[in-house]
Formats: C-alpha cells, structure tokens, sequence
C-alpha cells in the first residue's frame, strides 16, 4: 500500500536537501491511487476458485455414512424382519471387524443387533472389546471406543507399532497393519471414491494403478 506521508511530501517536506531538483520528472508515471483499493484475494479464495462445483462435495461423514449403508445391505436382506433391542450406549460388548473404511475406522455388523459399529485403530478379522458413545440415526449406526483386542486378526502385527503415541495423537492409524497391506487399502479407497461418487459408470472409470510405496514406513507424515 502506498504510504502516503511520502507520497504527499512537497519540496521542502520529505527532502532537506539544498540545491536538489525538485521539479517532477515529466515522463514519470504518476502514482495511481485507486490500483490498491481492492485487497487481494487471500490464499482460500484462490483454492476455492480452483474447487470444480460440478462435482459433489463429500466430507469424511459422508464417505463413512457411505460404506455403513452398503455393509448394512450386504448383512440385512429384509426390512420385514423386526429390529431387536437396540444396544444402550457405554456397555460393553465384543465384535468382529468386518471390514475398514475410507476413514480409516473398522466396521463391525453385529448380527445380534443387526447395529453398525465404527471403531479406531481396528483391522478385518480382529475381535474386540469395544465402548459404545454414540448413536446416529441415519444411516444408523454406533461410534465406539476401542478398548482391547479379544481375538488378533491373522493381519494383525502390533511388532511393528513404532511409536509410542499411536492410538493417542490421531496422526496414523495402520502401525498394526503390515506396509504393503497398508497400500492395498489406499489403493481401495480410491477405487471406491470413483465407484460412488464421481458418476462415471463402470467403462468410463479409470484402472486405478497400484499405490506407490512411500522411502519412508515411518515419520512420513507432517500434521
């Protein structure tokens, strides 16, 4: 921005010098006022000029409440039947880890409740004891807290936990889970976004190319 305490200094006010020209240089372009007066436009007005609207805008809800419907379609294949009770909030209950989502979070279908549960830090195959805390009604399912490991999954290999604040900072979720294991479910998670949500049918949709493995099976994330 033009500071105009200089701008407007006349001979004799911003120079004290004797004997210097004071007269303006005629083919000097003059100072346009006017070219600052709008502000510029800040970095996130410039990403979201970037955003395609055209295409749906997910968030991690919407991609998770994507999958709970679909595990709820594969397990429960008639609305006639009657729903048992539904589970109280804060008991504990064990179950199975059927398969891991977008997210990151394992799902459980529990037959006995016919209730979707979503736990952190679970892979397919472990059975777990787990804390519901909360219910949503649609799609409905439960979030829980995990609480231990009653039965590993044959993937399971807590050996290559490699950091004492896994499970607790949030930045990773897959320590348990072997590395080339890890890359087959990224690869997943894209081929799933274009199955949902890009609209393309299945001859439009690009092959989705094997992940490429990071130098890096630790410390390569900054948050």
């Amino acid at each position: 921005m033009v500071n105009d305490n200089l701008a407007m200094n006349g001979p004799g006010d911003g120079d004290k010098s004797k004997g210097r020209d004071q007269t303006r240089n005629p083919h000097k372009r003059p100072r346009n006022h006017q070219q600052h007066s709008h502000p510029k436009p800040s970095r996130q007005a410039k990403k979201q000029k970037l955003v395609d609207t055209s295409w749906p805008q997910c968030s991690n809800e919407d991609v998770l409440h994507a999958e709970v419907r679909d595990l709820i379609k594969q397990n429960i294949r008639s609305d006639s039947e009657a729903d048992p009770e539904r589970p109280s909030l804060f008991d504990e209950r064990e179950v199975t880890i059927t398969t891991l989502s977008s997210t990151g979070d394992g799902l459980a279908f529990d037959p006995a409740t016919r209730q979707v549960f979503v736990i952190p830090f679970c892979i397919p195959g472990d059975s777990v004891k787990i804390r519901p805390y909360r219910h949503v009604e649609q799609p409905p399912h439960y979030i829980a807290d995990f609480l231990s490991v009653v039965i590993p999954s044959p993937q399971r290999d807590d050996s290559l936990i490699n950091c004492k604040y896994f499970a607790a900072c949030g930045g990773c979720q897959f320590q348990q889970l072997p590395y080339d294991q890890q890359l087959v479910h990224k690869r997943g998670i894209v081929e799933k976004a274009y199955a949902r949500f890009s609209g393309l049918n299945a001859a439009q949709t690009p092959t989705v190319r094997e992940t490429m493995p990071s130098p890096l099976q630790y410390g390569y994330r900054t948050k």
